[in-house]
């Protein structure tokens, strides 16, 4: 919706109230420009699945509780003018649909995916991040927080709550909030003197995903809230679950001077360096460190003179390279270049190339200012790794 919201206004102000967090990939082929086919405000109000109540007027407890939505299956409009956008909620499935197009996102299989209709009955769907898909929810939640009870003053003549500003923001003006057998029925608002009405519809409503939509890899990153997520994620204190392999490689003779491979669990990391193995593993709070040098049979021992992110570091630091795992000061400092599916940045220590996969990192390549000959790898899977206790 956020990009329902900027063509419009040229503003996201809006942002508090609904559809300002989603990702902005969502086409604009789901504005409507035709009124024929939109159902007037008196129309989706009568459809609204809520019982009606005597006056509208609720109690704080009540206001609060329909305004946080408990509700699994549900939708809302929300329209300016004549254009217009619904989104629809099933347990899982949300669908996003105007007169002349639709999309969904979902929840499956561990995963979260975004569907889109590129052309008459041919779908395609790719990997989202969890944050992209949540937005949706979050947008429905955050008016729990945005409209505060005491803040608003029951109309009983026009059965509706009214407020001419809220606290949480001053980029709306003139709120009404309705209710209907205890549950919110509509809101408007304005904002930069354009007036949007929001619909609340409770009829359940069963959701099908589009069938045999194909699977794409996506190797861009929609937001950097996403890229930042994606870096926290290789970071060396981190513990996501993963396997590095780190390589230096030179240029100009292609070969490979050393390597590195590090596997990651939340709670044992193996090392394999180009000078000893190593197992680090926490057990009930106990720290072990498992070492073997090359010719050498394993030794183990109980850490007590460093804390377990001490240690972490140390065994997927990879003797230092692993500081070159860098992001930019900023998302929009790197370039997105297509034709080879990466993104390209510099920060003080060189030229970098990342590539990602649906919200993941997968490789980043790295030369260092005054040593371009030389080239760091990093390749990251994020599959379960095998790590093997010693037994000693």
């Amino acid at each position: 919706m956020r990009k329902f919201l900027i063509l419009l206004l040229s503003v996201c102000s809006v942002f508090a109230l609904v559809g300002c967090n989603k990702d902005t990939d969502e086409s604009s082929s789901s504005i409507l420009e035709n009124s024929s086919e939109i159902e007037s405000s008196s129309e989706l109000e009568n459809s609204s699945g809520a019982e009606i109540g005597e006056n509208g007027e609720v109690t704080e407890e009540e206001w609060n509780k329909a305004l946080f939505f408990e509700e699994k299956q549900m939708s809302y409009t929300i329209s300016l003018g004549e254009m217009w956008e619904k989104y629809t909620f099933d347990d899982g499935i949300i669908q996003i649909s105007a007169a002349d197009s639709e999309r969904y996102k979902s929840f499956e299989d561990g995963k979260y995916y975004d569907y889109e209709e590129v052309e008459k009955g041919v779908w395609t769907k790719r990997v989202i991040a969890q944050g992209v898909y949540n937005a949706y929810y979050e947008d429905l939640y955050d008016l729990g927080e945005m409209y505060v009870y005491d803040e608003f003053t029951f109309n009983a003549e026009k059965s509706l709550y009214e407020a001419a500003t809220v606290s949480a923001t001053a980029a709306v003006r003139n709120i009404t909030v309705k209710f209907e057998g205890k549950k919110v029925a509509a809101i408007s608002y304005e904002n930069s003197g354009n007036v949007y009405e929001i619909i609340y519809d409770y009829t359940k409503v069963d959701l099908e995903l589009p069938q045999n939509a194909t699977l794409l890899v996506y190797t861009q990153i929609d937001s950097e809230e996403e890229w930042n997520a994606a870096f926290a994620a290789v970071d060396c204190y981190s513990t996501e679950t993963r396997t590095v392999l780190f390589t230096i490689e030179n240029i100009n003779t292609e070969q490979v001077s050393a390597t590195w491979e590090v596997r990651i669990t939340e709670n044992t990391i193996y090392n394999d360096s180009p000078y000893y193995e190593s197992v680090l593993e926490c057990v009930n709070g106990d720290i072990y460190t498992y070492t073997k040098m090359e010719g050498e049979s394993w030794e183990k021992e109980l850490r007590t003179d460093r804390t377990w992110e001490q240690l972490v570091y140390s065994h997927t630091s990879m003797g230092g390279h692993g500081d070159y795992i860098k992001a930019p000061e900023s998302f929009f400092d790197a370039v997105y270049i297509g034709e080879g599916d990466y993104y390209a940045y510099q920060t003080e220590d060189g030229l970098y190339w990342a590539y990602f996969e649906d919200g993941k990192l997968m490789k980043i390549e790295f030369s260092a200012n005054g040593n371009e000959e030389m080239l760091y790898v990093f390749t990251f899977d994020y599959s379960i790794p095998t790590i093997e206790i010693p037994q000693i």
